[in-house]
């Protein structure tokens, strides 16, 4: 079986959750349930964030201000899913990752390590102006202006640089889909650019 490793990439607010969730349900009807591993550092780094220890208090401290974790605890987020729960014959999806050149890099060795046979990293593109408008309106706790701002500067000042590594220096190039388009037509983008298919 052919193995795909993907990365979504984007601004908060492109639906990187919503188009994971889509590949999930298109590659589990086509090679079976239990055939891709969904690795999503947001949901470990949240979980840490409510904790006891001092670094729950850090991190927690880092969400409040909308600030970027650092490298390290960004790569555990993810590296510690896919360690424990990797399987010889699984897809590997990467919600939200990478978000720094270095997280790049390691999530590049990760896929080889894997051997996967084609790699895809996938930016939503959205403007940043959309990108607030949509954070402003889900109303979630974490979505407070100024949180939002800092969460926009981090991805001009980080995640733009690594998407030109992408570009560039990795052997895994990107795909680049217009986040500004119905959920579905983004889904169906996406499908494309992969597969070159549609449903």
């Amino acid at each position: 079986m052919e193995k795909f490793g993907f990365m979504f990439i984007g601004r908060s607010g492109c639906g990187k959750g919503t188009q994971a969730k889509l590949l999930i349900n298109y590659l589990e009807e086509k090679y079976g349930k239990g055939t891709v591993l969904d690795a999503y550092a947001g949901k470990n780094i949240r979980k840490l964030s409510v904790g006891n220890t001092y670094t729950s208090k850090l991190s927690l401290k880092l969400i409040n201000e909308g600030n970027r974790h650092p490298d390290f605890l960004a790569n555990w987020g993810w590296a510690v899913d896919v360690i424990e729960k990797m399987g010889p014959n699984m897809h590997l999806i990467l919600d939200g990752s990478p978000r720094s050149i270095l997280e790049a890099e390691l999530i590049d060795e990760a896929m080889a390590f894997y051997e996967m046979d084609k790699v895809f990293p996938i930016l939503i593109d959205l403007s940043r102006e959309i990108s607030k408008e949509r954070m402003l309106s889900r109303k979630r706790d974490d979505d407070k202006e100024d949180q939002i701002e800092a969460r926009l500067d981090y991805y001009d000042h980080d995640v733009v640089p690594t998407i030109e590594y992408f570009k560039s220096k990795s052997e895994n190039k990107i795909v680049e889909i217009n986040g500004n388009q119905p959920v579905e037509k983004v889904h169906q983008d996406i499908l494309k650019a992969v597969f070159n298919a549609t449903n």
